[in-house]
């Protein structure tokens, strides 16, 4: 089995994207097929999740111990706890695995988080959770090969003054490589857009 090319198996685990139980048992095989479902899991991790606010929360987790610790500074100094994050690094890159950003997923699952993690209540439109989301989306930038759906709409969401920078995914780091093979983009709230659409032509 081992001289099956593994672009192979990738071909073969794609077709059955969506059946996560049989995925998570291709995790147990061995190290390839550990790999290749790890990451189709985490293609759009959103997907498998049932919108339950504990696995969103553990998605967040995840996710923040890939920052790096100037990346981790950053949330520190806006006084987010980063306590309950592990002290090593997880066993994947799992950043560099998404597919699909959906900015709306990542902020109401970083206040599901921050509600997890902090004694004092959070506001839906805390400003903190936008600095989440804003750090999370430079991560994806920096880290990912190919975002395929990139989603960033505000519609719901009273942003803060300086939302532009919040939002503007396709001006961070990296961005230019990360978003070449995009092929569907929403761009939708009220915040100003010039810079975004600059930054993409």
């Amino acid at each position: 089995m081992s001289s099956i090319p593994v672009e192979i198996f990738r071909h073969v685990f794609g077709h059955f994207s969506d059946d996560k139980r049989s995925l998570y048992s291709c995790l147990l095989v061995n190290k390839i097929w550990c790999g290749i479902a790890v990451s189709i899991l985490w293609s759009n991790p959103f997907k498998y999740i049932n919108g339950t606010n504990g696995t969103s929360a553990s998605l967040i987790t995840t996710y923040l111990s890939c920052l790096d610790l100037n990346e981790r500074e950053i949330l520190i100094k806006s006084e987010i706890d980063l306590k309950l994050l592990f002290e090593k690094k997880p066993t994947f890159e799992y950043a560099e695995f998404l597919r699909r950003l959906k900015y709306e997923d990542f902020y109401d699952s970083s206040l599901v988080w921050l509600q997890s993690v902090m004694e004092e209540k959070i506001e839906k439109n805390d400003s903190k959770i936008f600095i989440i989301t804003k750090e999370l989306c430079k991560l994806f930038m920096n880290k990912c090969s190919k975002i395929l759906y990139l989603n960033i709409n505000l519609e719901s969401l009273r942003s803060p003054d300086n939302c532009a920078d919040y939002a503007a995914i396709p001006c961070f780091p990296n961005s230019e490589t990360s978003l070449s093979q995009l092929g569907e983009f929403i761009c939708c709230g009220d915040y100003d857009k010039k810079r975004i659409f600059m930054a993409l032509s």
